[in-house]
């Protein structure tokens, strides 16, 4: 086997591998992990609980989602998703955080997303199919 050979059949394990903890992952955490970061999840759901959390609240939610606590570092830095508070021991979503946990909302699929076809039938009729009816023409300027 050439050197070509073996880097071909080391990445193909590595992409079966790759997706076998990708299947694990999404089942443990009940959400999907194809395209979407985890850490976005995170912030997402820091947004959902009003922008502020508690450290301890933090730590659980990044468990919820797998991440270790020591991953939880890269949040604070960089252009910073989060920022400490510590005279009242919370974290905050900075506006970058803000940003970033909205597109997250957007790309997790709530129970809302699919539109209900049913639901039209029970509407009521469009505004203006009664638009030029004998009611309506008493607000006619003649």
């Amino acid at each position: 086997m050439t050197r070509l050979q073996e880097a071909l059949t080391l990445i193909a394990e590595a992409e079966d591998r790759t997706r076998q903890a990708r299947a694990i992952l999404e089942k443990e955490v009940g959400a999907p992990t194809g395209d979407v970061w985890i850490g976005g999840l995170i912030l997402a759901e820091v947004f959902r609980e009003g922008g502020s959390v508690s450290r301890a609240r933090l730590h659980e939610i990044a468990k919820k989602y797998g991440m270790d606590n020591r991953g939880l570092g890269g949040f604070f830095t960089g252009k910073g998703s989060l920022q400490a508070i510590d005279e009242v021991e919370r974290v905050v979503l900075t506006p970058q955080g803000i940003k970033t946990a909205r597109s997250y909302l957007n790309k997790v699929e709530t129970a809302y997303a699919a539109p209900e076809p049913e639901l039209a039938r029970a509407a009521e009729p469009s505004f203006a199919e009664d638009w030029n009816s004998p009611e309506d023409s008493v607000y006619d300027d003649a």
